[in-house]
């Protein structure tokens, strides 16, 4: 099993079954994207093999996820990414869609925590402080929130 950050990824020595974009795809710019989309078409995937893409686009009822509002509130809005784009980018470099699903979920934000938080952190330069602010004012006094999924299954033909 090959296990790397993006940051240091050189590529593959011969071409993979499959590929899991599990919340990752935040930490590119979208003018990023398409490249790694079309990098894994052209010299990471063998013909048959599958990118499984999983992200926090929006709900099932059409509003922003809390993620995606949380993100846009800090104005990390260029890190936010819809099933859409992915979608599009994906087809667009020659992969098919195999199989997409939005999956309701919720997010239990009664007791936040720093760890939680910090992952927000990540994605730019705010304080763990303004974070923990933001988040309570989207979150409120609820104990959980919806917080869906989408999942994308491409495949190289």
């Amino acid at each position: 099993m090959m296990q790397e950050t993006v940051q240091c990824w050189q590529g593959v020595v011969s071409p993979v079954d499959a590929v899991l974009l599990f919340h990752v795809l935040y930490y590119f710019k979208p003018h990023q994207r398409p490249a790694l989309y079309k990098r894994l078409f052209d010299a990471t995937m063998q013909s048959g093999s599958y990118v499984f893409v999983l992200i926090h686009p929006y709900h099932t009822c059409g509003e922003p996820s809390v993620s995606r509002l949380l993100m846009q509130m800090l104005d990390f809005s260029d890190q936010t990414i819809t099933d859409e784009e992915v979608r599009d980018n994906m087809l667009s470099v020659g992969f098919e869609l195999f199989h997409e699903r939005m999956y309701r979920c919720h997010m239990n934000v009664e007791n936040l925590d720093d760890a939680f938080l910090s992952l927000v952190l990540t994605q730019g330069e705010r304080s763990l402080e303004t974070v923990r602010m933001i988040a309570r004012k989207i979150f409120g006094d609820s104990k959980q929130v919806r917080n869906d999924i989408w999942l994308g299954v491409f495949r190289k033909p």
